[in-house]
């Protein structure tokens, strides 16, 4: 029984399916028609897949997958109204960021800032078979630091506002990557103006900026050109954004895949290079590692971009996941559980044991990413906060040295599994 919580389910494996063939360059055969018609024959919840594939935004993609299979009109009828109605939102989506990204591309242009976008449409136009299947939320945009005033007043003057939360604009210089500027009543148009890719609070920072902005490439959006990175360093920001969400990112473990089908060897060889030279390999090993588990492998020359996972990766980090976990983006603890990550990607005794102190007596740093919501004015407050933290150490401790156990040896129980416990 309790396997069943950990073993893919057809909606499931239906997700990872559309996810993949969205990207796949050669089209529909028989084998693929042939392993969608399995998931449907046999047992299948429409329910539950349209509210995965809706958590993932996939359902555009859905559509178009039976579409191209030619099997969409044997669907049955309420499922393919509201795959029908997805498809096209998400088209008028696409179109609508596409038009705010050539605005602020070639007001920045005119402001002497040439940006990089990353993300969002340049996937969809580098990866999809039908780019406005791939719905964003946002555009990210990554500009050098001493272009960021002559890029906030470009976006002031298109009616974007700076969305700073409790952190001042100083704080998220100091602490964080990017802004959020956001524009309408409902806030439905988001811009992450980057200065960097990568969190000043780890142990990794990106040693030659140049070197990004050098090896960027044109793409053609909307009849203008704007300019991307280029793929290796592209796949490698990917597994970047899915280490700073735990792993638990689906999209961007699939979107890895697509990229590793259209590679050639030498863009292994830059990929391993820039990751070892950012310090960020061992947060690249468990990305390929896990998307490995669900796409299958990604480079002929070996698993994990050249480089397997060791021991402890192997016993006491990547047990902790499980493919159905990685689906619906859910895990037993998962607070607790990014902590933990947070700690094993730490490099050196050093770095992890300062981690561990300051979650029982944090820092400036530690109190704006962590403890937000706590007050540290009054004596009491103080108390409470470091008792909270002395809590939350032992829980890292414990989810950190027993958490893969658990799993591997069937003690957690079924339910506990299951990601569809809660949802």
């Amino acid at each position: 029984m309790r396997k069943t919580a950990l073993m893919l389910t057809n909606e499931d494996r239906l997700l990872i399916l559309v996810a993949d063939s969205s990207m796949r360059q050669e089209p529909p055969d028989e084998e693929l028609r042939n392993e969608a018609a399995s998931m449907l024959g046999s047992v299948f919840d429409w329910r539950r897949f349209m509210k995965l594939a809706g958590h993932h935004m996939y359902l555009a993609a859905t559509a178009r997958f039976f579409k191209t299979l030619g099997t969409f009109e044997g669907l049955p009828e309420d499922v393919r109204g509201i795959l029908e109605g997805e498809y096209f939102l998400s088209q008028a989506r696409f179109t609508k960021k596409e038009y705010e990204l050539i605005e602020l591309v070639r007001d920045m242009e005119k402001e002497a800032v040439a940006p990089i976008v990353i993300k969002g449409i340049p996937l969809a136009y580098s990866l999809y078979n039908d780019p406005g299947v791939r719905v964003s939320k946002d555009i990210d945009i990554l500009v050098p630091r001493s272009d960021l005033e002559r890029c906030q007043r470009v976006l002031q003057k298109n009616g974007y506002f700076l969305r700073s939360g409790r952190r001042s604009a100083e704080e998220y210089r100091a602490y964080h990557f990017h802004y959020i500027y956001c524009r309408g009543e409902n806030l439905d148009s988001v811009v992450e103006l980057h200065w960097d890719l990568l969190d000043p609070t780890m142990d990794h920072a990106i040693p030659d900026e140049a070197r990004l902005r050098e090896r960027a490439i044109p793409l053609q959006v909307g009849g203008t050109t704007i300019r991307t990175l280029s793929p290796p360093d592209a796949f490698w920001y990917m597994g970047m954004h899915a280490a700073y969400k735990c792993f638990l990112a689906f999209r961007s473990l699939a979107e890895m895949k697509g990229m590793a089908r259209r590679f050639k060897e030498s863009d292994w060889n830059e990929v391993i290079l820039w990751s070892a030279r950012c310090n960020t390999d061992r947060e690249m090993t468990l990305a390929t590692s896990l998307c490995e588990s669900l796409f299958g492998r990604l480079s002929r020359s070996g698993t994990a971009v050249g480089r397997a996972p060791g021991f402890f990766m192997k016993r006491f980090i990547l047990s902790t996941y499980y493919p159905r976990a990685l689906v619906w983006e859910w895990l037993p603890f998962r607070d607790t559980h990014e902590f933990a990550m947070e700690l094993y990607l730490r490099k050196g005794f050093r770095h992890r044991a300062l981690y561990l102190y300051r979650l029982v007596f944090p820092d400036r740093v530690t109190l704006t990413r962590l403890y937000f919501n706590y007050r540290t004015s009054g004596v009491k407050q103080r108390i409470r906060l470091h008792l909270n933290g002395l809590y939350v150490l032992m829980k890292v401790l414990l989810v950190t040295l027993f958490m893969g156990f658990l799993v591997r040896s069937e003690i957690i129980g079924p339910r506990m599994l299951d990601p569809e416990r809660n949802r």
